[in-house]
């Protein structure tokens, strides 16, 4: 194992999360590895309301200009009965401020901000982690192809059935929250 593999963070999961915490460790000049069971980078998927603490986190990330190119800001949002009565209206730019307002984008554009100036060297696709062993110099993740990856530490954010919190948690590891049944 050379030094950037010893001190390196690996990061399971290349989905906001994960991206969003693998730019936040090159901001802070760490260097990681994102482990994403991908092959190719999901060009798909629904419209995302960023609320202003995401819009501000986004902004922290060095994406706030960035972000204000892509989709939509939210300038009104509106609260109505299932009658369709407005209950009240927020006028979003005079309550948050023009640099915090919600946002709204497609996901495929937001996980593409959040690899903005990264090294594509960085991220190893189609590498789902299987198994994760812990030792007393860091971590060694097993991926599902055979490669074999260590860091000083992994970060799971491989979703809600994290693979991750399967190996390292065992049969203690709670399954995905689920919703009661309306009674």
């Amino acid at each position: 194992m050379d030094d950037r593999e010893t001190g390196r963070v690996l990061i399971a999961g290349g989905g906001i999360a994960g991206l969003a915490m693998r730019r936040a460790l090159r901001r802070r000049g760490l260097p990681s590895l994102t482990l994403e069971r991908r092959g190719e980078p999901a060009d798909a998927g629904l419209a995302i309301n960023l609320p202003s603490n995401a819009v501000q986190a986004l902004g922290q990330l060095g994406l706030g200009e960035a972000l204000r190119r892509v989709g939509s800001p939210v300038r009104r949002r509106e609260y109505r009965t299932e009658s369709g009565r407005l209950l009240f209206a927020v006028d979003e730019t005079a309550f948050w401020g023009e640099e915090a307002r919600p946002h709204c984008l497609r996901r495929a554009d937001l996980l593409r901000l959040l690899t903005l100036d990264l090294d594509p060297g960085d991220i190893r696709r189609a590498c789902e982690v299987a198994a994760v062993r812990q030792g007393p110099h860091g971590v060694t993740a097993e991926c599902g192809d055979g490669r074999v990856e260590t860091g000083r530490l992994l970060v799971g954010a491989d979703g809600v059935h994290s693979r991750v919190r399967r190996s390292v948690l065992g049969g203690r590891a709670p399954d995905a929250a689920m919703l009661a049944p309306a009674s």
